[in-house]
């Protein structure tokens, strides 16, 4: 039984609609990705130059998806960094946060807690789940507690910073994730793949992509730093 210092309850509240430019993008050569649009939901705001999920409150679920679908029939990359803060710099902290292809539509958001705004959604994820959880890795059921264990204790870190590069290969049917993660300044390599037809898992041939991510009776700031997405055929 998983555990969680959170509740399970869905959390939605009304999205809003920001512009932020955070990477440049491409479709193919020449073609640019129209990503200066995201729908922010829940707990979710513009904050500093970053996207960040939650901040130091608790109960909180937060999504940022980019305003327009990603086609699964094709492949792409996507890059991102990300940081894990407690509060007030000291740890414990939770619960994480995820990187999610979801067909819910672009004012989805998922429970709070050790769901880290993903549990609850028709999707698949790259998860960094931490707490006493301490998840890294790919979820493709809408479970975080069935993405790998992660390299360290993430959720007795005061800071975590990360960086990860997922792609998928439309023609093999191959999705992977590589990355580098520092906990308190110890650095660890990420990884993870699995064989799935995007597809034919979410039922569809287009979503929508972006981050998730939550807190629950622990606290952590949770902020998207970067983020860069192209189509690779």
């Amino acid at each position: 039984m998983p555990v969680s210092d959170s509740t399970r309850a869905s959390t939605r509240t009304r999205p809003v609609l920001a512009t932020l430019v955070l990477a440049a993008t491409s479709l193919a050569a020449g073609a640019a990705w129209p990503m200066d649009r995201f729908e922010l939901v829940g707990s979710a705001r513009k904050y500093q130059d970053t996207l960040q999920l939650t901040d130091w409150n608790t109960y909180e679920a937060g999504a940022i998806w980019a305003h327009h679908p990603l086609r699964l029939d094709r492949s792409f990359t996507v890059q991102f960094t990300f940081s894990l803060r407690a509060a007030h710099r000291v740890p414990p902290q939770a619960d994480g946060i995820a990187f999610v292809i979801q067909t819910d539509g672009r004012h989805a958001l998922g429970a709070n807690g050790g769901s880290i705004g993903y549990q609850g959604l028709h999707g698949v994820a790259s998860v960094v789940q931490t707490w006493i959880n301490n998840h890294v890795g790919f979820s493709l059921d809408g479970n975080p507690y069935d993405a790998p264990a992660a390299p360290a204790d993430l959720g007795a870190a005061t800071l975590v910073v990360g960086e990860e590069t997922v792609t998928y290969d439309s023609a093999s049917h191959v999705l992977a994730m590589t990355g580098r993660l520092k906990v308190d300044g110890v650095g660890y390599d990420i990884g993870d793949s699995r064989d799935v037809d995007l597809v034919a898992l979410l039922g569809a041939s287009e979503a929508f992509m972006g981050f998730t991510g939550g807190t629950g009776a622990v606290e952590s700031d949770q902020r998207i730093r970067s983020w860069s997405f192209r189509y690779t055929s």
